[in-house]
């Protein structure tokens, strides 16, 4: 799944708490809802880009 955010987002939810969008980097690990199971899960951010 993508998932797109602005820039400017903050409060995104990550291993230890909360963290601007601009300031994730690849490998980071960020809540995200598992669309199987319907739970949160810890996931791996694969890559992130402004543009």
């Amino acid at each position: 799944m993508l998932a797109c955010f602005p820039t400017g987002t903050s409060s995104v939810a990550v291993e230890e708490g909360y963290r601007n969008i601009e300031a994730l980097q690849t490998g980071d690990r960020v809540w995200s809802r598992d669309e199987f199971i319907g739970q949160l899960t810890l996931q791996y951010g694969c890559s992130y880009f402004s543009g």
